[in-house]
């Protein structure tokens, strides 16, 4: 966390977790926002990822947005990414989670889920600017 933690403009003390939520925080400011940050408990995969989620959501009931940052292991492979470039997804699903079809390749079934109205309107803000 320490990379993440230099974008804070401040940290905040931590504050008292649900009982069972053994995740390591780091609270702080981005300019006038309020940040929950969260590392992956020395072992990455989908399954960690998935645990360290729920319990920050327990934990921080008031979470809006959520931003998962890793190395991009599922983005497509056909995809030309280089180092330190952005990808920004709408949603967040587990890459098992397809069916097989007359194709070789997987077809997703997971639920499409919309991106919040307020996230649209700040992306829409930010490109305008």
């Amino acid at each position: 966390l320490a990379a993440s933690r230099a974008m804070l403009d401040e940290e905040h003390r931590l504050l008292p977790l649900q009982p069972g939520d053994e995740n390591i925080y780091v609270l702080g400011r981005i300019d006038r926002h309020n940040v929950v940050m969260a590392c992956l408990p020395g072992h990455y995969g989908t399954n960690n990822a998935a645990i360290v989620a729920t319990d920050l959501k327990r934990s921080f009931p008031s979470i809006r947005a959520t931003l998962m940052v890793g190395i991009g292991g599922g983005a497509p492979a056909m995809a030309d990414l280089r180092l330190g470039d952005v990808v920004v997804g709408t949603r967040v699903m587990q890459y098992d989670m397809g069916r097989d079809v007359l194709r070789p390749d997987m077809r997703p079934h997971a639920p499409l889920t919309c991106t919040p109205l307020f996230l649209s309107n700040q992306h829409n803000y930010a490109s305008c600017v």
